[in-house]
């Protein structure tokens, strides 16, 4: 589908030892081989973050963001997460 939804990357009830605290994303390949597939960040309102190759987005893990539908060709990206402690 090349797509994902509204969601988090830390899920505080799964009952781990750490969270992930920051997700970071980058993008792998040039946006002309691909049409759509936006990386948004929901804040106050909806941040489309740049569709550049090699560009790095990083942010807190607790905030919700998507990837439009691609609609031609591939989107390659790479992601991390940087896990700390869990809060009390």
């Amino acid at each position: 589908g090349q797509h994902y939804d509204w969601h988090v990357d830390n899920f505080p009830l799964a009952g781990l030892p750490t969270d992930r605290k920051v997700s970071v994303v980058c993008l792998m390949n040039d946006p002309s081989e691909f049409e759509a597939g936006e990386f948004q960040i929901r804040l106050y309102s909806d941040y489309t973050a740049p569709l550049v190759k090699g560009s790095v987005t990083a942010f807190p893990s607790i905030l919700q963001h998507r990837v439009t539908p691609v609609t031609a060709g591939l989107r390659a990206s790479a992601t991390m997460w940087l896990s700390g402690p869990r809060f009390k």
